[in-house]
């Protein structure tokens, strides 16, 4: 399970640097808050 989830985390943070890049920056950084907000609820 730990490699799962450090795998989510790789592909998250690939997909927040891939949306910035093209311009998505706000929707990629609220993206990226509710996934740790979802995270450290847990």
């Amino acid at each position: 399970m730990p490699e799962y989830c450090i795998f989510l985390k790789i592909v998250n943070v690939h997909y927040f640097i891939r949306t910035i890049l093209t311009g998505g920056g706000a929707c990629a950084i609220l993206q990226l808050l509710h996934y740790y907000k979802n995270t450290y609820e847990k």
